[in-house]
């Protein structure tokens, strides 16, 4: 009865049943299908040789799964902003899962991510053409996927039309130049997957985190990466900030300064890594930028959870009035637990990483 009237406006005449029989054929065709291309290719879905694109079937389900989940959501929640809560779960808590969950369990995303499993169907059993290392052009290709999600996060309030066609757009580019440069690019210029795999490094699993970071080939892509998150949790406390406040009230076009700020945020933390640390000890920027990220999204992650909450008992604003998040919800309040943690997470990183400094340096 509950789900009788959980469809949209536009639907309301289109039995549920139906609905929900083709959400579930959608959903055993792509596994089934998966598991063809996983088979064929010999298990993990993987270009031959290159294990950075391995991915294991299962993973790819849940993230393929997740993916399309999501784009259904935004589809067809409410029209208003702030009642469909798809931008929110993706720019905020899809993020700040993936931060935390890297650094203590390695790198997650490259098991699930939607991205990947896409590239395989689009390969198909035969494995496709040889991967292609993007090099130098993978590094601009995550810079502008990192800055196009900080901006979308911390400037942008997208309507439910655009946010669906930047996530679209976002997902169809990437895959675009992926077929053209090789499969190689999702591992290597595509925002979340760097992410995941410079924060990865970081896991007490298989040795620690310091052995690993002494043991980092070239870290400068690592780098790269510690720097864009630390120049984007500098931006957020910039437009949290009481002086962001007042000039976005006197600017005329507030996301295009913020932009300025990020970019110049980005751009000097970068040139200090790169100038103090050099390329012999940049594997330091990790655990630095870590504690950066870590401070920034626990706090992030606690407050949208709870909002999740409230929007799955009811993702489509169909007007449910489920009471099952009755007195679990109090985004006004982050707890003093939530503020220890960002301090130690914040100077763990910078001791872990004098640590690691001192290691490099001997």
């Amino acid at each position: 009865m509950i789900l009788a009237h959980a469809l949209p406006e536009g639907l309301q005449t289109f039995p549920l049943l139906w609905v929900l029989i083709g959400l579930a054929g959608s959903h055993v065709g792509l596994a089934a299908l998966l598991d063809r291309r996983g088979r064929a290719d010999g298990g993990h879905g993987a270009v031959e040789g290159d294990r950075a694109l391995r991915q294991p079937v299962g993973g790819g389900r849940v993230g393929l799964g997740g993916f399309v989940v999501v784009v259904l959501l935004a589809a067809f929640g409410s029209p208003v902003a702030a009642r469909n809560y798809a931008d929110v779960m993706v720019l905020g808590l899809l993020w700040g899962t993936v931060v935390l969950c890297s650094v203590v369990a390695g790198d997650v995303w490259s098991r699930i991510d939607p991205l990947a499993a896409l590239d395989r169907l689009r390969r198909g059993p035969a494995g496709g053409p040889p991967v292609v290392r993007p090099g130098r052009t993978a590094e601009a290709g995550v810079v502008v996927s990192m800055l196009a999600w900080a901006w979308a996060q911390l400037l942008w309030q997208p309507g439910r039309d655009a946010f669906l066609v930047a996530l679209l757009g976002y997902a169809a580019g990437h895959l675009t130049v992926a077929a053209r440069v090789g499969s190689g690019w999702l591992a290597r210029g595509e925002a979340l997957r760097r992410t995941s795999a410079t924060l990865g490094l970081l896991t007490v699993r298989q040795g620690g985190p310091v052995g690993r970071l002494v043991g980092v080939p070239s870290p400068e892509g690592h780098v790269t990466v510690a720097a864009l998150l630390i120049g984007w949790a500098l931006t957020d406390l910039v437009v949290e900030s009481a002086v962001w406040a007042d000039l976005r009230l006197t600017t005329a076009a507030p996301g295009l300064v913020g932009l300025g700020v990020l970019v110049g945020a980005c751009a000097l933390v970068a040139v200090l890594l790169r100038t103090v640390l050099g390329p012999r000890l940049g594997a330091a920027a990790v655990p630095l930028a870590a504690g950066w990220a870590v401070a920034q999204y626990v706090p992030r992650v606690w407050v949208q959870a709870q909002g999740a909450l409230v929007w799955l008992a009811d993702p489509l604003d169909v007007g449910l009035g489920l009471p099952v998040t009755d007195g679990l919800v109090d985004a006004a309040a982050v707890p003093v637990a939530v503020t220890v943690l960002q301090v130690v997470a914040f100077l763990a990183g910078h001791v872990l990483a004098a640590h690691t400094l001192r290691r490099l340096a001997a």
